[in-house]
């Protein structure tokens, strides 16, 4: 079965859905999801590591989830060489995370451009939703 986890009536960033809730559920059932579940307020409205991390909580819970999809607006960017660099952590990477972090900047800021530095462009990809 498709389980798919919604935001409330707020969105990221706390800005209002464009489609209430309800609406948003009611169109995920009619393309096929067997369950909706709600991603609270307190986790929808923040920012993307706490929204995703609740997320994928919540689908955990159920204890009946084996497998997590999700989309990208830019699908052509190098979402690999990404995610490999922020699960490994590999030591260039600490070192320009250190640097930038050095300079004053914020741990997302910081991250971002270690991550544009070690592949150039990914900062400006980062500033987007996904």
């Amino acid at each position: 079965g498709i389980i798919v986890v919604l935001s409330s009536n707020f969105v990221q960033r706390g800005e209002p859905a464009l489609i209430s809730k309800w609406e948003r559920t009611k169109a995920a059932l009619g393309c096929g999801a067997d369950l909706v579940l709600e991603l609270p307020l307190v986790f929808s409205a923040h920012n993307a590591g706490v929204f995703a991390n609740a997320a994928v909580d919540i689908l955990a819970m159920t204890g009946i989830v084996t497998h997590i999809s999700f989309g990208l607006e830019s699908p052509d960017w190098q979402m690999d060489k990404i995610l490999d660099i922020l699960i490994e952590e590999p030591e260039p990477f600490k070192f320009c995370l250190k640097e930038e972090l050095d300079k004053g900047f914020s741990f997302v800021e910081s991250r971002a451009a270690a991550l544009d530095r070690m592949i150039p462009g990914t900062a400006e990809k980062l500033k987007g939703s996904n």
